[in-house]
């Protein structure tokens, strides 16, 4: 996909071109607002804090494994691995590893545009793309120092294989497509269960086309399972031979306790996060037998096991909190932490949500506690919300008008795939994976608007 000197400028001159660049203006505009080089501990906790300590790591001695830690089973190396990149081609400047997940997300931007041009057309693809360029959860999030920006990117690159091979089904666009969320999911472990999403749109696809046979499913599944395994298995091998589990992380286990089982409980208790994650901890290691404790992964499966009992005794708990966790992905509005990292209109201190459907309701607050400029930016996001659901529910509904099934399905399994599995979790920053493949949903309605339906890109 090589392109010569005279299409690139062509890009340039054309409208997604321009929209790039303004996006680029748009997005170093909000760089020089935050300041990231000068507000380092914002940038730098939590989640963040290990990413940068394992690229950190990596860079001074070429491996994870750190004294006294075990990071190094909870994260997945693929972040770091690009933290990394930029530290040895620049140095250790980690506001340089944010200023280039600007290009990152303007990549988004593009592959989305290019997409929308293999499902719909290019018309659509520019809507799509501009509503992307304009998503404020995505702004955010490039200038934090987490796997989103850089996990979008590979998701949609990856997508847009895929999308060239069911155009005109040339095995090397399949493998391309599965290589690469293969290092997705080495960036975030979520994309481990992601070829069930390809399989269903290879079955979806395969259906449609009458010609194609059963077989045809199992040749190119098998090699979807194949390749996906061949690319994460370094890192499963690594494991395996330090730990003696064949295991991408421990995250599964740690999550399922500290959130799933958690968040259950306080949803039906009302009691503290704290508190609740101390007592499930605390049966954890009662758990846990004396020959493994220093094992993370042994103590990860004992942590999965407990959350996963808990949650079969409350199944109808744990359902109700799932889908209160699944509106909150799309309900939360991160206004305060947009306010208070580009216009400091409020005293704001950086902390992972609780999940459920708090986040929610803590924007609900009277709005005289609140400066002009956060209610300014509270609108917007109200506003740009609203606006991409309805149209994305109205280009569903238009869709499906049309009997254009298959590509409803195929957008919708991606949008699915990822509410479900963050389900009790409910933080809007899960959103990011979801909300390029609605918003082709909205480019395709709002292509039929009157100002826009005899325009050709």
């Amino acid at each position: 996909m090589k392109k010569t000197h005279s299409e690139i400028i062509s890009i340039i001159q054309s409208p997604i071109g321009i929209l790039l660049i303004a996006g680029f203006i748009l997005r170093i505009i909000l760089y020089f607002l935050f300041q990231p080089y000068n507000h380092l501990d914002e940038v730098i906790f939590q989640d963040s804090k290990e990413y940068h300590q394992l690229a950190l790591q990596f860079f001074k001695s070429g491996n994870f494994i750190i004294n006294n830690s075990t990071i190094d089973t909870l994260r997945t190396p693929g972040y770091p691995l690009f933290i990394w990149v930029i530290f040895v081609l620049f140095g250790i400047k980690v506001h340089l590893v944010l200023f280039a997940q600007i290009f990152l997300n303007l990549a988004s931007v593009y592959i989305l545009f290019l997409i929308c041009g293999n499902l719909f057309n290019k018309k659509i693809g520019f809507l799509a793309a501009l509503l992307l360029s304009l998503e404020l959860d995505h702004l955010y999030f490039i200038y934090s120092l987490l796997t989103d920006t850089l996990f979008v990117f590979l998701l949609l690159l990856s997508t847009l294989y895929l999308t060239y091979f069911l155009k005109n089904e040339k095995p090397k666009y399949l493998i391309l497509s599965t290589f690469i969320i293969g290092i997705a999911t080495l960036v975030k472990p979520i994309g481990m269960f992601y070829p069930s999403v390809l399989l269903f749109i290879l079955v979806i696809y395969t259906v449609r086309n009458k010609k194609r046979s059963f077989s045809y499913i199992i040749k190119n599944f098998t090699v979807i399972l194949v390749l996906f395994c061949l690319t994460i298995s370094p890192w499963l091998v690594r494991n395996y031979s330090l730990y003696d589990y064949f295991r991408l992380s421990t995250i599964t286990g740690i999550s399922l306790l500290n959130w799933n089982a958690a968040i259950t409980i306080q949803n039906s208790e009302k009691r503290p996060m704290s508190e609740i994650r101390n007592e499930l901890n605390s049966l954890a290691i009662k758990n846990e037998t004396k020959e493994n404790l220093d094992n993370p992964f042994y103590k990860s499966k004992v942590q999965g096991d407990l959350a996963l009992d808990y949650i079969q005794k409350h199944k109808v708990e744990y359902l109700r909190s799932s889908l209160l966790g699944m509106i909150n992905i799309y309900s939360s509005l991160g206004y305060k932490e947009f306010s208070h990292r580009f216009f400091r209109t409020l005293d704001y201190s950086p902390t992972m949500d609780t999940g459920g459907f708090y986040k929610f309701s803590t924007t609900s607050h009277r709005l005289n506690s609140l400066s002009p400029g956060v209610i300014l930016t509270r609108i917007i996001f109200v506003i740009y919300l609203l606006f991409s659901y309805i149209t994305a529910l109205l280009g569903i509904i238009l869709l499906l008008k049309q009997k254009r099934f298959v590509l409803v399905l195929f957008l919708i399994s991606v949008i699915a795939f990822f509410t479900i599995l963050i389900g009790i979790v409910g933080l809007a920053r899960y959103k990011l994976p979801i909300s390029p493949f609605y918003l082709m949903f909205s480019g395709y309605y709002i292509s039929n608007f009157k100002l826009f339906k005899n325009i050709k890109l």
